[in-house]
């Protein structure tokens, strides 16, 4: 049952509690030639927090009402975000106790839930009566404002409406929450009696200048008053404050540390069509959504390549596709064959390696290969024109491809429901720099979600993956020069994007 009081307060102050502009409320009471000591009476609720006394956390939230989001409709607390409060709250008797260090993809939610959690060690008991709690996050005040503000929204969402606010700060039983920019303002935070909280919101973006000084604040508080600390961020750059504490060898750091890419959330918080969509629209991917800290990372992680040579999957191909990327010397000829299971997806690598063979000495091993295994496509690098012909000259195709590709759009043949695949064996493959990033991309998650098998002699292909690096999915060809593994690497990449879309 919420009660309501009535407060009388001065006109000028009204802004903050609306939570409107400053300005506006001064034009009007100009307008309206209202006196600088003019007061206003405000109605609003003073309790309804009692029935959020005694709960768990996950009571809580369905008490106050849970988080939604757009298009979504309210969302639960999920596992990872229990991992979250858990590791936060878990009591073992040390120097990590009430210190959580969370690096967490963009969009996973970790700024909601970590207001959440701020809401409910308010509201749960009155043992934190009389503390304070800091929100630190940015280079403009605004920004920790906003979080103050979604705390607010919390509670008025859940139909408590809360007296002592304004813009920077708000009062949940007797306990102080204020908002602060990491920039320019270190020493507000400090001189604080009783601190209970402290949360830093993309502590890796901040300007590394303030970094240190904002640090030595927060250090000082967890010998003096003993706050819970929740330090969360999305990755920035090399060596950013994140990067350090990850770094830290366990005995030293103060620090728990958890480190939750986007799959964590894949199928709960991101929708399949979500990750899509970003993959396809951002270039910063692997940074934010999969935690790659510095711009040059391994392409691929260790554990799936190992996976991908070492597993004993018995896949059962359907039909079978073939890669080709040509290469004349100095460079390799990179060739993939590879079987599909169209029942499960499994895929089947039969033949990838890189060769040092004459023109004609690879049409007759590809062509070879097609018969044998009734290839279904051979996708060929689309700039080499000439090789694309010869391949085509031993096929059903038309030779004379680039007029019958102009015929089938002009009839409106070939279209986003009958590809080209559909329509021909040899299929040419254009290598922009979107279509790169989207195959090394597939190739990728293929090995991740554990649906690639390849036979232990494939060593070439092994070692380009295990080598393989790159900036925001631009391979660099560094650490894969010519006779290192690019070309089969190309060729492999090439048969199973080609083979799923």
């Amino acid at each position: 049952m919420i009660e309501w009081t009535r407060k009388r307060i001065p006109y000028r102050q009204i802004a903050d509690y609306l939570e409107v502009d400053r300005g506006v409320v001064q034009r009007y009471q100009q307008k309206i030639q209202l006196p600088n000591e003019a007061t206003v009476d405000i109605t609003s609720s003073v309790s309804g927090l009692d029935k959020l006394k005694g709960l768990s956390f996950e009571d809580w939230n369905q008490a106050i009402g849970l988080p939604t989001k757009p298009g979504r409709g309210p969302l639960p607390i999920y596992d990872y975000e229990m991992t979250i409060f858990n590791e936060l709250m878990k009591v073992e008797g040390n120097h990590k106790d009430r210190h959580l260090a969370l690096l967490a993809a963009r969009g996973l939610g970790k700024t909601e839930l970590a207001t959440r959690i701020i809401s409910y060690l308010c509201t749960k008991d009155d043992s934190l009566k009389g503390s304070e709690m800091m929100v630190i996050t940015g280079n403009r005040q605004s920004l920790s404002n906003n979080i103050v503000k979604r705390i607010k929204n919390t509670f008025r969402n859940g139909g408590i409406y809360l007296e002592d606010s304004a813009a920077s700060y708000v009062d949940i039983n007797g306990v102080h929450i204020e908002g602060y920019p990491a920039a320019g303002h270190t020493e507000a935070g400090r001189g604080k009696a009783n601190v209970s909280f402290i949360f830093l919101d993309e502590s890796s973006w901040w300007n590394t200048n303030e970094t240190q000084g904002i640090l030595d604040v927060i250090l000082g508080y967890f010998h003096k008053s003993n706050p819970y600390c929740l330090f969360t961020s999305s990755p920035s750059a090399p060596n950013d404050l994140m990067d350090q504490i990850f770094n830290e060898p366990e005995s030293d750091t103060v620090w728990r540390r958890l480190k939750m890419d986007y799959k964590f959330g894949f199928g709960k918080i991101f929708l399949p069509s979500d990750i899509d969509r970003i993959k396809k629209v951002s270039n910063t991917f692997a940074r934010e959504l999969e935690l790659r800290w510095s711009p040059v990372t391994g392409t691929f992680p260790i554990e799936s390549v190992d996976f991908a040579f070492d597993n004993q999957m018995e896949i059962n191909p359907t039909y079978y596709v073939m890669a080709c990327d040509p290469g004349w010397s100095p460079a390799r000829f990179g060739v993939t064959l590879l079987g599909i299971d169209r029942r499960n997806g499994l895929k089947k690598v039969i033949v990838s390696d890189e060769f040092s063979e004459s023109e004609d000495n690879m049409v007759e091993l590809i062509i070879s290969l097609y018969k044998q295994f009734n290839v279904k496509n051979i996708w060929v690098d689309a700039s080499d024109k000439r090789f694309i012909r010869r391949l085509k000259a031993n096929t059903t195709d038309q030779v004379e491809y680039e007029a019958h590709i102009d015929y089938l759009k002009k009839s409106k043949i070939l279209n986003q429901y009958n590809p080209l695949k559909n329509l021909m064996v040899v299929v040419p493959l254009l290598f922009s720099n979107e279509s790169s990033k989207e195959m090394l991309s597939y190739a990728r998650l293929c090995l991740e979600q554990r649906l690639v098998s390849i036979p232990q002699v494939c060593t070439t292909l092994r070692n380009a993956l295990y080598s393989c690096q790159d900036v925001e999915g631009n391979i660099l060809k560094g650490p894969l020069s010519h006779g290192k593994g690019s070309d089969v690497l190309d060729s492999f990449r090439m048969a199973v994007y080609g083979a799923d879309n």
